[in-house]
C-alpha cells in the first residue's frame, strides 16, 4: 500500500483540495445541479480501502466556503489496533453543472488523538515499536494531513438533493465515493 496514494486519497476526502479554475468538462446528457441546494449541514464518510475511513460534519455556506470536523480512522491491524486523527477545515466550494470543486482556504488543524483504554494503548505502542516502519507512517500521515495543499479537487456528483449528497471522485485506479446526509 503507497502511503502517497492513502494520503492523497485522504485529501480529498477530507476537502483539503484546491479547486480548479477550469470548467467542468459537460455533455448534453449531464445532469446540472444546484449549488443552492448544497447549502446547510451534512454528516459526511468516505471509505479508502479496507483499513482508512473519515466522518465528518461540514457545513456549507451560500457563500461558497465551508467549514468541517471529523475523525480519520486507519486500522492498523487484524488486532483492531487503529489511529484516529481529528481534523478540522474550511474550504471554498462551488458546483459547476454536473460536477463538485473544492478548495482549501486555511491550514488544516490535525491532531492524533489518544487511545482512551490503557490495555489497547499498551498493545498499539508494542505493535509501533516491533514494526517501525508504521511509527514513520505515523508521522507521515500527521505531516501530509496537517500541511496546506493547493491540488485540484474535482468529484462527479452522483447525487444531489435535500437529503443526500454523493460525489466520486477517481484517483488512479481507486475510486473514493464522499456520501453526506443532511443532518
Amino acid at each position: 500500500m503507497m502511503l502517497n496514494k492513502i494520503v492523497y486519497s485522504m485529501i480529498l476526502s477530507l476537502g483539503l483540495a484546491a479547486c480548479a479554475t477550469q470548467s467542468a468538462p459537460q455533455t448534453a446528457t449531464a445532469p446540472q445541479y444546484n449549488a443552492a441546494a448544497l447549502v446547510g449541514k451534512w454528516h459526511c464518510h468516505a471509505q479508502f480501502e479496507e483499513n482508512m475511513d473519515y466522518a465528518f460534519d461540514i457545513d456549507y455556506h451560500a457563500d461558497g466556503t465551508s467549514r468541517d470536523k471529523g475523525i480519520l480512522t486507519v486500522r492498523l491491524s487484524e488486532k483492531d489496533l487503529v489511529w484516529q486523527f481529528e481534523a478540522q477545515t474550511q474550504s471554498k466550494w462551488r458546483i459547476d453543472g454536473a460536477y463538485f470543486f473544492e478548495q482549501q482556504a486555511a491550514k488544516p488543524i490535525v491532531k492524533l488523538l489518544p487511545i482512551e483504554n490503557k490495555n489497547t494503548r499498551r498493545l498499539l505502542k508494542a505493535f509501533e515499536k516491533s514494526n517501525p516502519e508504521v511509527l514513520e507512517m505515523k508521522k507521515e500521515l500527521l505531516d501530509s494531513l496537517s500541511k496546506f495543499d493547493d491540488e485540484a479537487f474535482r468529484g462527479k456528483i452522483m447525487t444531489l438533493n435535500d437529503k443526500l449528497f454523493q460525489v466520486e471522485v477517481e484517483i488512479d485506479d481507486m475510486k473514493v465515493m464522499r456520501t453526506c446526509q443532511r443532518r
